[in-house]
């Protein structure tokens, strides 16, 4: 009784990842990897997907605190690169995104949905699609504190398909934004 449970435990996990990695091959993924901040330095991770972009970098982030993603993204801007940054509304005065405006980085603020409980809320993405070929997301928010104090997360997906439905979503926000 106890073989026939454990072998029927293992052909229902074989036949679970059977169908994870068919699902996956389906939709043209091509690979994903996830991180989390407590054994990964996430702003590297970030930082290091976004020096790969070569022709657009499109960002959605609430707020960020960080100089080296900020850095990474005027890297970016120099190298050539279309790179475009949405963030929330209420970063009005944030100095990163003064410095990204000043390096001549396309910034634009966006607020959450109106609604009936008091207008907008806050727009919360946090994810970069990179070349329309990958996505960076997560709980990861791009602040020094994400990386030294909070458990975090970041996924980065290579699949052409699911960084179109993110860049179709960032250009919605893009045109929203001011």
């Amino acid at each position: 009784m106890c073989y026939q449970r454990e072998m029927r435990n293992s052909v229902h996990g074989l036949s679970t990842c059977v169908l994870l990695v068919s699902a996956a091959a389906a939709s043209g993924c091509r690979s994903s990897q996830v991180w989390f901040s407590d054994s990964e330095d996430l702003t590297t991770v970030l930082t290091d997907h976004m020096d790969t972009s070569t022709d657009t970098l499109d960002v959605a982030v609430y707020t960020f605190t960080s100089e080296a993603i900020r850095n990474a993204i005027i890297d970016a801007k120099g190298r050539g690169v279309n790179v475009r940054v949405v963030i929330d509304v209420w970063a009005t005065n944030d100095p990163i995104a003064a410095s990204l405006e000043e390096a001549g980085v396309s910034t634009k603020r966006a607020a959450g949905y109106d609604n009936t409980q008091g207008g907008p809320g806050i727009m919360h993405h946090k994810f970069a699609v990179v070349d329309q070929q990958s996505v960076a997301t997560g709980s990861f928010n791009f602040t020094l504190s994400a990386d030294s104090k909070n458990h975090e997360n970041l996924l980065i997906v290579s699949d052409p398909a699911l960084a179109g439905q993110y860049t179709n979503a960032f250009d919605q926000l893009w045109k929203q934004a001011e």
